[in-house]
């Protein structure tokens, strides 16, 4: 154990509350994070409380902040600023990183009041695609002043760069996936199904899946579809709300009389989500609109064959390691889809490749280690810059 250990403040505050086997993938990403830098750092976590390990400290603040332009939803905003100073005042740490849009402005003031390095760890890529709000654009402007952004993919790298952000300040670190724990099976599945895993909006495209799947229905009777994620459109919305989105894709299933055909399941256990990657025939992953794609990730890492949407950063993810289509096209997908479930020898060989790639390029270890080295060389830059104001 090391004596004098740095201090690390990841700032959750406003989003979710984290936990390292349930909810959507930014928690699991920050959660898994700030416990495997628990063993190097001495970890503070300022928001929802959360079971991690005893080596993470937590300060609870979980009163969420709203984006709306309403005066309203502009009040709570400063409440929730004034409050988190407030409860941060007595936190000392060495580096700052904010978790969230959410948070970055509360992150900013606490780093400028401290005088410490603030790292902008973009998890959310809403706020780097139009429409471009007055909200985002001034949220562009202000990451500005992070010390350094690190980003998911070079996709998002690239959409930062276009609205001006400094790209010497953007660092590329994937998203990590724990390959131990999402690991193929021995043997191959007797289950006939194919596997979504997305909250319920509209750019995760579930419709167009249930439309592919509709026609696929048809011909093979004995498949299901799996869809996994909150019907409410996000991990943090109302509990017993749904989206207008899940509805429309409901209206849809009853229509085309797939009831007994499709298969939901909320908000799973990571054990219980595991097993349905490992088992599944198919993983399709249709989005439109990704800043990284993690679900697609975990599938790969289980070996699930995967077909995914033509488009950048599932480009980057999956590689040569899945088939990549334009998914707009509903035949076209149901065509690739039947060809698939058809070859299962192709379906080895893309589950192969996919799991290989994942453990290659994304594996929890190698990706820690390279949010690790940042860190130090934050901390060791700022110390640099310290020394030569005093002389």
């Amino acid at each position: 154990m090391r004596k004098n250990k740095k201090k690390i403040l990841f700032n959750v505050s406003g989003s979710g509350v984290l936990s390292s086997n349930k909810g959507g993938a930014i928690e699991r990403i920050v959660a898994n994070q700030s416990k495997y830098f628990s063993d190097e750092f001495e970890v503070i976590i300022f928001g929802p409380l959360f079971p991690l390990n005893k080596n993470v400290k937590n300060i609870n603040y979980d009163r969420r902040m709203s984006l709306n332009l309403g005066i309203k939803s502009f009040l709570n905003d400063i409440i929730f600023l004034i409050l988190g100073l407030w409860k941060m005042r007595k936190i000392n740490a060495d580096i700052i990183v904010s978790t969230h849009e959410r948070n970055f402005i509360l992150s900013l003031f606490y780093a400028k009041i401290k005088k410490k390095p603030l790292i902008a760890w973009e998890l959310d890529h809403v706020f780097w695609i139009s429409p471009w709000t007055i909200i985002k654009k001034v949220y562009h402007y202000l990451v500005k002043k992070a010390t350094l952004v690190v980003t998911e993919s070079s996709q998002q790298k690239r959409r930062m760069i276009k609205q001006y952000i400094d790209s010497d300040k953007i660092r590329v670190i994937y998203a990590p996936i724990d390959i131990d724990k999402y690991y193929p099976l021995d043997k191959e599945s007797n289950s006939n199904y194919i596997l979504y895993v997305a909250k319920f909006t509209e750019r995760k495209n579930q419709l167009l899946l249930l439309k592919a799947f509709n026609n696929i229905a048809k011909k093979y009777d004995d498949f299901k579809l799996v869809l996994v994620g909150p019907k409410r459109g996000a991990f943090t919305g109302a509990e017993d709300s749904v989206s207008e989105y899940y509805i429309r894709c409901m209206g849809y299933i009853k229509a085309s009389h797939l009831e007994n055909k499709v298969i939901f399941y909320e908000n799973l256990e990571e054990e219980k989500l595991v097993k349905l990657y490992q088992e599944a025939t198919l993983f399709v992953f249709p989005s439109l609109e990704e800043g990284f794609g993690m679900t697609l990730l975990e599938a790969m890492a289980c070996g699930c064959p995967c077909i995914s949407n033509n488009i950048e950063p599932m480009r980057e993810v999956l590689g040569e390691a899945g088939i990549l289509i334009d998914t707009s096209d509903v035949n076209l997908l149901s065509g690739k889809i039947m060809f698939l479930l058809n070859d299962p020898e192709l379906r080895r060989k893309l589950g192969k490749l996919a799991r290989e790639r994942a453990v290659s390029l994304f594996s929890s270890d190698k990706i820690h280690r390279q949010f690790e080295e940042i860190i130090i060389e934050t901390l060791k830059k700022r110390k640099r810059i310290a020394k030569k104001v005093k002389k």
